[in-house]
């Protein structure tokens, strides 16, 4: 979705910035900057370096708002999760 609006505010004028999480999608478009990350927390990085730099902020990542304690090196092939239930 972030690729679609990005093109569309390009085509109505807009100098767009679009930071992008692993995406095969492309823009061969001038007026749009593309950044690659790759994670939640590069993703916060990136928004922050342009946050006061910009006029209209559109968000539609789907971020995650968990992660793991620790990075595995390879491959879980089992493992439990436990998630906090705040109802």
């Amino acid at each position: 979705m972030g690729f679609s609006l990005a093109e569309e505010a390009s085509k109505r004028g807009a100098k767009v910035i679009l930071i992008s999480g692993p995406s095969v999608q492309t823009l061969n478009d001038p007026n749009v900057e593309l950044y690659k990350v790759t994670s939640a927390k590069e993703m916060l990085a990136k928004v922050f370096e342009f946050y006061n730099k910009i006029d209209i902020g559109i968000a539609s990542a789907a971020v995650a708002d968990y992660a793991p304690k620790e990075v595995a090196k390879e491959k879980i092939k089992k493992m439990t999760i436990t998630l906090p239930l705040n109802w």
